[in-house]
């Protein structure tokens, strides 16, 4: 006799639903509607537990794959995904408001989870093929736009609210800095920074000379700005430049992958290959070197300019004490390689993302507990779904990323870690 044996249900108070998971195939029913006559099934790492949210409008499941879950019921889609346990997940409960979540594994451990951020909703830019070298997102200082570089080498003035493309400006120009009516973008073509008035229409070119290749990239506080080109040498200036650009020091045969400048506009950081660099602005000397014995792809200053994080392969982000050099350890992010990375809030909190698709925000001593965002759209893109850029919305609290496919993506709400 063939005999089913089922690791998990739930029913919904009011007969609205009802749950169950399959013991050998992982599958997992939901039966809905009057009479519990409508069925959808999905196939799922074995799950040993369900659970309803009060309102039931989401369904939480965990299990063998050490992975909580929270799921539409309506179609079994994957809003978003929870990792922390280090064994089974055996129970779940929701907090009466639906705005906490409780697991609890083989081991012992019960972790606690923000389920009302980050929204589950994604948006990408319709018409827009966006990307090229070097691949930028830069968001206004009001969050009412974000412009962002194309594969055709030019400039897409984005609405932030509902992303559509306002305006396209000149090709072979790369976004640095958006602030009032002004957009600072960087042409590596003819080596000049130049300011955009998109009210007037006006555009001033700043030549840069002394270099010996073309700009590759530069990162601005918004008073200070820190350039470097293909030769790997560096320029540090005031927006708008009050003197000559030249550049001047160079990163001592290290290719550079990201330059960023803290918060304050005094400190500044280069990364490449295996070498982090902290600079000086005003005097526009080298403080410290450091050597990691990893790859390295990105870097960020913490919201009180005193700690780097760097974006490294081997699923992980270093920390440094700014002032000081000092090494302060390391943080789990489960990318392999961090194409980008980016602070939010305070000082230990990180997003990153890259070569996986996916963006993680982890905790500085939280171990292995983050939380995960991701998208079909974006995974299912095999060769496009890498996230090379990241960029944040304050105002709007809106996360962006760009893929190596030219999506645009929009995550809606901060995230926040678990607890």
């Amino acid at each position: 006799m063939n005999c089913t044996i089922f690791f998990a249900a739930v029913y919904k108070l009011g007969g609205e639903y009802f749950a169950f998971s399959e013991a050998k195939s992982g599958s997992l029913t939901v039966l809905s509607g009057r009479g519990l006559s409508k069925s959808q099934s999905a196939a799922f790492p074995v799950i040993h537990a369900l659970a309803f949210s009060p309102d039931g409008s989401l369904l939480a499941s965990g299990g063998a794959d050490e992975q909580l879950r929270i799921l539409d019921p309506r179609t079994l889609e994957v809003l978003r995904t929870f990792q922390g346990h280090g064994r089974t997940i055996r129970s779940l409960a929701w907090r009466k408001d639906g705005a906490r979540l409780a697991s609890g594994d083989d081991s012992g451990v019960v972790r606690v989870w923000d389920t009302t951020s980050p929204k589950a909703s994604f948006d990408s830019v319709k018409g827009l093929k966006a990307g090229g070298l070097p691949v930028r997102i830069v968001v206004s200082d009001t969050g009412d736009f974000i412009a962002v570089s194309t594969t055709n080498r030019s400039v897409a003035i984005v609405d932030a609210h509902d992303l559509h493309v306002v305006r396209v400006l000149a090709q072979g120009h790369t976004p640095v800095w958006c602030t009032g009516n002004l957009v600072w973008m960087l042409n590596g073509e003819t080596n000049a920074l130049v300011r955009h008035d998109k009210l007037s229409g006006s555009t001033e070119y700043y030549h840069v000379s002394g270099g010996s290749g073309d700009i590759l990239g530069m990162t601005t506080s918004g008073r200070f700005a820190i350039l470097h080109d293909r030769a790997n040498n560096v320029l540090f200036t005031s927006l708008p430049p009050t003197q000559d650009l030249h550049f001047r020091s160079k990163h001592s045969g290290s290719e550079i992958t990201d330059v960023v400048i803290s918060k304050d506009g005094r400190k500044a950081a280069t990364v490449g290959n295996e070498r982090l660099d902290i600079w000086d602005v005003q005097s526009s000397t080298r403080i410290h070197t450091i050597h990691i014995d990893r790859t390295l792809f990105s870097v960020a200053f913490d919201e009180t300019s005193n700690r780097l994080f760097v974006g490294c392969n081997g699923g992980i982000a270093c920390l440094f004490d700014a002032e000081s050099g000092k090494d302060e350890g390391t943080i789990s992010t489960l990318i392999d390689d961090n194409f980008d990375i980016l602070t939010l809030g305070d000082s230990d909190r990180i997003v990153s993302a890259g070569s996986s698709g996916k963006v993680t925000f982890s905790k500085r001593g939280l171990g292995r507990g983050l939380v995960v965002l991701e998208h079909p759209e974006l995974l299912q893109r095999k060769g496009e779904h890498r996230i090379r850029r990241l960029a944040y919305n304050p105002v709007l609290k809106d996360l962006y990323a760009m893929t190596d496919g030219g999506i645009l993506a929009r995550w809606r709400m901060a995230p926040v870690e678990p607890e």
